[in-house]
């Protein structure tokens, strides 16, 4: 027989080794899938095992409770050669055998006794209320349950010793086995046998007390899982309303005191009323006698007054000493923790109806106090106990600021602790039932649902009636007026949702206005229960139930719509679409029916171990809504509007962001089905409301995109000279601050609608993040809020401001005829908004204004050095508004700039040159110089030419021909009228002057283009006429000396021409 190489020796020299083909994608799929699923295998048997052994229950054994040894046999240490001592282990074999039969003795009782917790659970779980059940007895129960666990770790640490031990008794068997070998003495050989049957039976005895001590793990985990049962019930039925009661009826010694004192005074009023009444007369002393018994029937009323307030102080603070002590206990569920907070809202309102009446008593007491001391009655009697009594009054006032301040106090502290438990309940995994019994157990309070729900009924009914009856004629007719404009309304509603089935909402108003009769029941409730003051808890549940069938109506009616109009638009996708609704509807069925479940066990008391199941259940429904989902994309681009291409483009955005809705779905129904049942309806509360608001968002958001283009076109109809003004300064603008107050108003009812609120944990991070201190500067420390908050109003400070200047330029000073100062003020007011702004920013984060008249000194000298320029511009601004020398569009030459002025500011101005290009000039130059205004007064402008003709021309022909061209320009004023003068005979020409005015309003800058074409079209008539215009011609004459004329005569004849001297 050959043995195989090792795979080293065939590498390096042996056999090749057979070239395998890689993995392909199926068989590596296939590879994932099969190692996924042992995995999944795995976790779930984990999972199994995990529930079968919870870590929480209670047991009443002594057995394994203490921490002294059961009888486990000591590790052996003995070496080969050690002697064995046998009358030990026959010692340890006699006490295990009394171990074991005492551990099988107690497991009988045991049993018994977890068999009796169970019966006693169910029977419980029938019939326990919640009026039956105190804080006492959910600490009890608590101290009974932590007892079990610590014993049943205690059972667990004992089975692993005995294991230990067992494995150590073998370890000395297997010893003295080696021994029995290398031994050759008959005696030491009959010992070590005797040693080797005896460790054996030890073994034995160990297993079987292991076993035993295993069995009663298992009887007594049973029953701490049992205890946990119960104090999960305990938790579930117990009601705010008998803790609270017997917190604000503890023994207290005032209580009593207070309402002795009261009923003295009370009593002391009605017999001083009778002495009143009896007493008669009209002799002053008799008078006197009358206004002595009502001075004193005055002060016991006023006494009796304030000893009820103190009453009603007392009975406050025990309540609410009672409410800080239920928020020191581990063992309120969060439920309860909630429902203590609307409890100290309740001793709140309390409190200010006592400091309402409080207050009013005081200031009645100083009113009169002011009238005694008016009329100079400084020594009447009731004003010292009016004295007495406002002092006594003052006392309370400061008890009652003490009160709310607790208050405000207790709230925060509650609200903090919600928050803390909220968030540590999400990741508690609840378990299925485990046993036959806990199944029966579902069964008999699932048999009790319809009794429940009928007695529930019976009870809202029993409610209903009493309020009825209680009900004033008020109550009455208000919810008899309130159902009634329902009713009336309902078909105006419809006919309007129906209207204008053009716009990007007309899908979901349509199935909105088929589903208004649906809703009509719940309404009707709603009102009802509202004027007639029902509570909440008996209002809500049943508005919830009956809005389920609408709300199932309304999605399966604008699929249904939204499946139509995709068809109409592809209608090669029409069989997909059509597969889709019908998925979408045998999942929405169950989904609703299963959350009415849900619901009703939410309002009913239901046992934990039912409403666990039914969670699982709504998990499933859960499941089979989301499936569908995958495919609803496509349809949400229907729903949301193809109008616009706006509303094309929000409705793609909103289809990308629903593609993690079904992914979203299955998530949280694993989650849910994997027993993390808190987290998992956190997360659908959360998804659900912001799902809600975000819908709802889009649809405010629709309305108002449909009124911006409705009245868009109603400004677009008038077409007046404003409707820029209005349609950029108005209704844009508003467009946007009603699309942000939108999104704000969203986003505060999501928070509102999760319970969040200043002491979340999300918030409370957020908010310490906000207010660390980033720098101080004097008393003033910044923080990141406040940085935010600057920012925050400063740009709104600029925007507004921007926006005020245009709007003041047109409206308000719209009558102001001098563009520039127009523009100047609105400029001005630009700057008053902006300044205005600052100065709330810097007063937001804490700077006192008042100091600023320091940083105003300093900025007075920083003027007087460095911005001198700048005031100097800014006064110069002020004073071209006020003396207004120039305006904008006069045509002004100011220095070497000459051209039109476009515009004045504050600190200068501006002027376009014939060149087109744009001159800034300062103010201060303007002011400071003289500069030329060519069109203050008006814009004519005179232009004056003089003309030169020849001495033999004929002057008053070239006169007409001037004339006519004159009145031949159209761009030439008949009034004033043109002139043509005879000026002078110069020393080469005949001068003749040509006046004209022009309007140089229209652009043209100082009358340039007419100027040209009169003197071209004079000299062009001239030219026919035969007129010259000559121009000036001297004679040059040169003298030379002699010698030039000797240093030229070598030139020729050219220098002999030129004659002497």
């Amino acid at each position: 027989m050959t043995s195989r190489p090792p795979v080293s020796e065939g590498v390096r020299g042996g056999p090749a080794a057979p070239i395998r083909r890689p993995l392909g994608f199926r068989q590596a799929a296939w590879f994932v899938l099969v190692f996924w699923v042992l995995v999944g295998g795995l976790i779930l048997t984990g999972m199994a095992r995990a529930g079968a052994g919870p870590a929480e229950s209670a047991s009443p054994l002594a057995v394994g409770g203490e921490s002294e040894d059961l009888g486990a046999p000591a590790p052996a240490r003995e070496s080969a050669g050690e002697i064995i001592d046998l009358r030990a282990i026959r010692s340890e074999l006699a006490d295990q055998g009394e171990m074991l039969a005492e551990m099988q003795a107690d497991l009988a009782p045991l049993e018994q006794d977890v068999a009796r917790l169970r019966e006693r659970l169910a029977a419980e779980e029938l019939s326990l209320a919640g009026e039956q059940i105190d804080a006492a007895a959910l600490r009890r129960a608590r101290a009974e349950l932590d007892s079990s666990r610590s014993r049943v770790s205690v059972v667990g640490g004992r089975i692993e010793q005995y294991r230990l031990a067992e494995r150590h008794l073998r370890d000395r068997i297997a010893r003295i086995e080696d021994q029995r070998r290398l031994v050759s003495d008959t005696a030491e050989e009959l010992r070590l046998e005797m040693a080797h049957q005896l460790l054996g039976r030890q073994v034995e005895l160990t297993r079987r007390l292991a076993a035993a001590f295993a069995d009663l793990q298992v009887n007594l985990a049973e029953r701490e899982r049992l205890l946990e049962q119960r104090l999960r019930l305990l938790q579930h039925r117990v009601q705010i309303g008998a803790i609270d009661d017997a917190a604000a009826f503890v023994a207290d010694e005032r209580v009593p005191m207070l309402e002795s004192v009261i009923a003295d005074l009370l009593r002391r009023v009605t017999r001083l009323r009778a002495q009143l009444a009896a007493t008669g007369g009209a002799t002053a002393a008799d008078r006197q006698q009358r206004e002595v018994l009502a001075l004193q029937a005055d002060e016991a009323v006023a006494r009796a007054f304030l000893r009820q307030n103190d009453l009603e102080l007392v009975l406050a603070q025990n309540r609410l000493d009672g409410l800080a002590a239920l928020r020191e206990d581990p063992l309120i569920p969060v439920r309860l923790l909630q429902e203590a907070l609307i409890k100290l809202d309740e001793v709140n309102d309390i409190a200010d109806k006592v400091a309402a009446e409080l207050t009013a008593t005081v200031k009645a007491l100083e009113a009169q106090r002011a009238l005694f001391r008016t009329t100079g009655a400084r020594d009447d009697p009731r004003l010292e106990l009016i004295d007495s009594l406002e002092v006594l009054g003052r006392f309370q006032q400061r008890d009652l600021t003490a009160l709310h301040a607790r208050l405000q106090t207790e709230r925060q502290a509650y609200a903090r602790l919600i928050g803390e438990r909220s968030a540590r309940s999400l990741l508690e995994r609840q378990s299925l039932p485990l046993s036959g019994a806990d199944w029966r157990r579902v069964a008999a309070t699932a048999w009790q649902l319809p009794h429940l729900t009928a007695a529930a009924v019976r009870d809202l009914s029993e409610v209903t009636a009493g309020r009825a009856r209680a009900a004033s004629a008020g109550q009455w007719v208000a919810a008899a007026l309130g159902s009634l404009l329902l009713v009336l309304a309902l078909r105006p509603a419809r006919r309007a949702l129906r209207a204008d089935p053009g716009d990007s909402l007309a899908l979901t108003r349509a199935a909105l206005a088929r589903v208004l009769p649906a809703l009509l029941p719940a309404a009707v409730w709603l009102v009802a229960g509202l004027a007639l003051a029902m509570p909440p808890a008996m209002r809500l549940p049943v508005v919830l139930v009956l809005l389920l069938w609408p709300l199932q109506m309304f999605v399966l009616d604008l699929s249904r719509r939204a499946v139509a109009a995709r068809i109409e638009a592809d209608p090669g996708n029409a069989e997909a679409l059509r597969r889709f609704l019908h998925r979408l509807r045998l999942g929405v069925i169950p989904a609703v029916l299963v959350t009415a479940l849900y619901l009703l066990s939410r309002a009913l008391p239901v046992a934990p171990i039912l409403a666990d199941l039914l969670d699982r259940l709504a998990m499933l429904g859960l499941l089979s809504l989301a499936l569908p989902a995958f495919a609803a994309r496509p349809l949400l681009v229907g729903v949301l509007g193809a109008v616009t291409p706006k509303a094309r483009r929000r409705a793609a955005v909103v289809a990308r962001v629903a593609q993690a809705l079904p992914v979203y779905l299955v998530v949280t129904a694993l989650v849910g089905l994997a027993g993390y049942t808190s987290l998992a309806w956190a997360m659908l509360d959360y998804f659900g409301w912001a799902a809600a608001v975000g819908l709802g968002l889009l649809v405010v958001l629709g309305i108002l995109s449909d009124l911006k283009g409705r009245l868009d076109a109603g400004i677009a109809t008038r077409n007046g000279p404003r409707e820029s003004l209005w349609r950029t300064h108005f209704l844009a603008p508003g467009y946007r601050a009603a699309q942000l107050i939108a999104g704000v108003a969203a986003v505060w009812m999501l928070l509102k609608l999760w319970g969040w609120n200043a002491e979340s944990p999300a918030i409370r991070w957020i908010g310490g993040l906000l207010r660390t201190e980033l720098v101080r500067i004097g008393a003033v420390s910044l923080s990141p809020a406040d940085l935010v908050t600057v920012l925050l109003m400063v740009a709104a400070a600029l925007w507004i401001a921007g926006w005020s200047q245009q709007v003041s330029y047109h409206l308000a000073y719209g009558r102001v005829r001098d563009l520039g100062l127009r523009r100047a003020l609105a400029t001005l007011t630009q700057y008053v908004v902006v300044v205005v702004g600052l100065l709330l920013a810097l007063e937001a984060i804490g700077f006192d204004l008042t100091t600023l008249t320091i940083f105003a000194g300093a900025l007075g000298v920083g003027i007087g050095f460095g911005l001198q320029n700048i005031v100097n511009n800014f006064v110069s601004g002020l004073l071209l508004l006020g003396e207004r020398p120039l305006r904008v569009g006069d045509y002004v030459s100011i220095g070497t700039d000459e051209g039109r002025v476009t515009q004045i500011g504050i600190r200068s101005l501006t002027v376009r040159t014939s060149s087109r290009c744009e001159v800034i000039i300062p103010n201060s130059a303007v002011i400071s110089g003289k500069f030329t205004n060519w069109t203050r007064s008006d814009a004519v402008l005179r232009q004056l030419h003089r003309i030169g003709i020849g001495f033999g021309d004929d002057v008053e022909l070239a006169m007409r021909i001037i004339a006519q061209v004159l009145a031949d320009e159209p761009l030439v004023l008949k009034q004033p009228a043109p002139a043509v003068y005879l000026a002078d005979y110069g020393e080469w020409a005949i001068q003749i002057d040509i006046t004209y005015y022009i309007d140089i309003s229209g652009g043209d800058e100082l009358g340039r283009g007419p100027r040209s074409s009169i003197l071209l079209e004079i000299g062009r008539r001239f030219a026919a006429q035969g007129i010259t215009m000559p121009f000036r011609r001297a004679d040059l004459m040169v003298t030379l000396d002699q010698q030039s004329r000797e240093a030229l005569a070598g030139g020729g004849k050219a220098a002999a021409s030129i004659p002497p001297g």
